[in-house]
């Protein structure tokens, strides 16, 4: 079982990032314990977690995104177990890439093994609200 966070940038938003909600579905039905945010809290940053999807919305909101990423490095072992995803980022993926090392996903989440080995694209999953 892996300690699984989900962060959305403290942009305005009324609603939660759908490609996070689906994420959450696919690490619940894995058994994961799947957190979820919003902006940077400091009691989740001092956890370790296995894995941290920050989600990205609007291009201008990209120094947030990078922000958030860059607040919450310390709470997993590697880069690479931060994955930074939404359409800011498949709209400039080099903005946030020469900003801050993580692991970035580009548009939707439609083919198997996109995150992981998981055999069915994440697309597919019922929303966790």
């Amino acid at each position: 079982m892996s300690n699984v966070l989900r962060v959305e940038p403290d942009y305005r938003s009324r609603f939660p990032p759908l490609g996070l909600l689906r994420i959450a579905a696919y690490h619940k039905a894995k058994g994961d314990h799947v957190t979820f945010t919003r902006g940077t809290v400091e009691e989740l940053r001092a956890l370790s977690w296995h894995r941290i999807y920050v989600s990205s919305l609007f291009t201008y909101e990209l120094p947030r995104t990078v922000r958030t990423v860059k607040y919450y490095r310390t709470a997993v072992d590697s880069e690479e177990h931060i994955i930074v995803g939404g359409i800011g980022v498949s709209l400039l993926p080099d903005y946030i890439r020469e900003r801050v090392p993580c692991r970035i996903v580009t548009g939707l989440l439609t083919r198997p093994g996109m995150l992981d080995g998981e055999k069915n694209p994440i697309a597919n999953y019922t929303p966790d609200y």
